[in-house]
């Protein structure tokens, strides 16, 4: 079923000529909030029945990666540069798994990723202050 809705975003996406860089408003992010509020984080085709020239992965990205309340927005701490790094070298680049793990819940993949190969991929753990 995945899959289906996949091709079923695609086909919708050629036919209604969807641009994917289309800068997100304030307002789409507003009707966003609105929509997971009433429909969950599991109906991504749905809500973006509201958001036009959006498709439901866009709107599960933009959720999961800026909007999402519960994402940490701190300033990285050294504790996180030194685990990110180790759970590197000892699962590869597993971001996901990675995500999953204490001290990075509430970081986003996206966050851990480009934290890594932005600030960390030439150092090692013992180079973290």
């Amino acid at each position: 079923a995945s899959f289906e809705r996949g091709v079923e975003e695609e086909s919708l996406a050629a036919t209604k000529n969807i641009s994917s860089c289309t800068q997100w408003s304030k307002e789409e992010d507003r009707i966003l909030r609105e929509k997971v509020e009433h429909y969950g984080t599991q109906n991504w085709v749905i809500i973006a029945r509201y958001l036009p020239g959006r498709l439901g992965r866009q709107c599960r990205e933009r959720w999961h990666n800026v909007i999402d309340p519960s994402i940490v927005r701190r300033e990285w701490t050294p504790e996180e540069d030194a685990f990110i790094l180790q759970m590197h070298n000892k699962i590869g680049s597993k971001w996901s798994q990675i995500s999953k793990m204490e001290p990075l819940l509430g970081r986003t993949v996206s966050q851990i990723k480009n934290r890594f190969y932005q600030n960390l991929k030439d150092k090692d753990v013992g180079q973290i202050k």
